[in-house]
């Protein structure tokens, strides 16, 4: 393969210096024959003559030089190289010198590097915006652990205002000033020496929820595209809290329904092999008792399976059959419907309506009610008091329900798992007191499906409020 030598250009030099010098001795030859002086003369003649010719291929061997300076300073200098308008103007101009192949090929390079430009501008705009844009955290790691950037997320979530004012100031913030705990930091010691991805879920402590919560920790080496060195190393901190919590929901779910179910199924089991034992033995007397029996555990499994149809066919199919709900009608007859309950138990019940009628599922509230009133009548202690209050909210054209009782109130930490399936306070007193654990489920998505909240307030020993906002229609949506 031949190497590239610019013969036009050498062509040009050995030409006008060669010129050059014949000319200048030309005139001293012919001067000395001209000229009978001494040799010092002729000799002083030469000197300034060879001097003017040199200053004459040295300014016009510079002047085309001198735009190819500019540009290449233009190129790397930009913002500090300052230029006469003409001079400026004067770079763009085409013109077929010595260096005009030079001048060619700086003006491609240019042409090359400005596109480049706002090729990586728009790159760099597009993943900000990715980046902003992404729920998970993400960071970006030096070799040695040094932080270098972040999104918004990872700032919200696990960058305080003093750690972040350290890395404003100083450029960059170590791995271990954010995470403290060994699990994260021995994550990263084990993506830098494996120089491989490493996952694992972590529980982090976060400043926008102020609470630890679980992430699914992602580490991996960021790798140079030719020699495959690993140059950095990228975080992905993706938040599972919620996926951790239904895991849990519903392995407890499973627990606890098949322990619910199990209850009443072995009762039947067990008194029905009483009765064919008796039977057998031709003993009658305890019979009715144990069929009472039987019938009771037969009845509280046909509720848990009715209220799980409930919630199933509330959750995959929430039709809601609009009508005219009138709370004043309607609560006075499930307070009727629930009188015997709660006379039996001495338990006073009061309503009071200041909310006209609004569009909602008729059945679906007189079961929020019902089940809502049937709680606080199973629950709160013989002789107790519960008040249904309907209340209009003007300035959120809201309708809310509240229930209020005077029982023993709810530890604060139950309160979140209250509306729960199958979440039992005290479950050995619940189970004694009847139900299938899934009413308060049931009120929550009923609630939901109208498109309202539901939430519980409590004080141990101040009773329990409990709270479902509806939004206020005249008709349905």
């Amino acid at each position: 393969m031949n190497s590239f030598f610019p013969w036009k250009l050498f062509k040009n030099f050995f030409f006008r210096i060669w010129l050059g010098q014949l000319v200048t001795w030309a005139l001293v030859f012919g001067l000395s024959f001209l000229w009978k002086g001494t040799f010092e003369g002729l000799f002083v003649a030469a000197f300034f003559l060879i001097l003017l010719s040199s200053w004459y291929l040295s300014y016009r061997f510079s002047v085309p030089l001198k735009r190819v300076i500019l540009k290449t300073l233009r190129m790397t200098r930009k913002k500090e190289l300052k230029l006469a308008p003409d001079e400026g103007e004067d770079l763009f101009k085409t013109e077929y010198g010595e260096y005009s192949e030079l001048e060619h090929a700086l003006d491609q390079i240019q042409k090359k590097l400005k596109k480049r430009r706002i090729q990586l501008a728009i790159e760099r705009q597009e993943s900000q915006a990715l980046m902003s844009a992404l729920e998970d955290a993400v960071l970006t790691l030096t070799v040695d652990g040094k932080a270098v950037h972040f999104n918004s997320s990872f700032v919200s979530h696990f960058l305080p205002r003093e750690q972040l004012k350290i890395f404003n100031d100083e450029g960059s913030l170590l791995f271990s000033q954010v995470f403290r705990d060994p699990a994260s930091n021995e994550l990263l010691q084990a993506c830098i020496s494996s120089t491989t991805t490493q996952r694992k879920d972590l529980r982090l402590k976060t400043f926008m929820h102020d609470e630890e919560r679980f992430f699914a920790v992602t580490l991996s080496p960021i790798r140079h595209e030719k020699t495959r060195e690993m140059t950095g190393i990228l975080g992905l901190f993706h938040d599972v809290t919620e996926k951790k919590t239904i895991e849990r929901m519903r392995n407890e779910f499973v627990e606890n329904a098949s322990h619910e179910l199990r209850t009443p199924l072995t009762a039947v089991k067990g008194f029905v092999e009483t009765i064919r034992i008796d039977f057998d033995e031709q003993k009658y007397e305890m019979i009715p008792h144990f069929l009472k029996t039987v019938s009771k555990n037969v009845d509280r499994l046909t509720e848990i399976v009715n209220d799980l149809l409930t919630l199933s066919n509330l959750e995959h199919s929430p039709q809601l059959t609009w009508g005219d709900f009138d709370p004043a009608a309607h609560t006075q007859e499930v307070i009727e419907r629930l009188s015997s309950l709660a006379t039996e138990r001495r338990i006073v019940l009061r309503s009071f309506v200041g909310c006209p009628p609004f569009a909602a599922d008729i059945a679906k509230i007189d079961q929020v009610l019902v089940n809502l009133i049937g709680n606080g009548i199973k629950y709160i202690p013989e002789g107790g008091q519960i008040e249904i209050r309907w209340i209009f909210l003007p300035e959120s054209q809201k309708v809310q329900l509240q229930v209020i009782d005077n029982g023993p109130g709810i530890d604060r930490e139950h309160l979140v798992r209250l509306f729960e399936r199958f979440y039992r306070i005290d479950k050995g007193r619940s189970r004694d007191a009847g139900g299938s654990g899934l009413g308060l489920a049931i009120v929550k998505h009923i609630v939901q499906t109208h498109g309202g909240t539901v939430e519980a307030k409590s004080e141990v020993g101040r009773g329990t409020q409990l709270i479902c906002e509806f939004p206020f229609r005249k008709g349905p949506p």
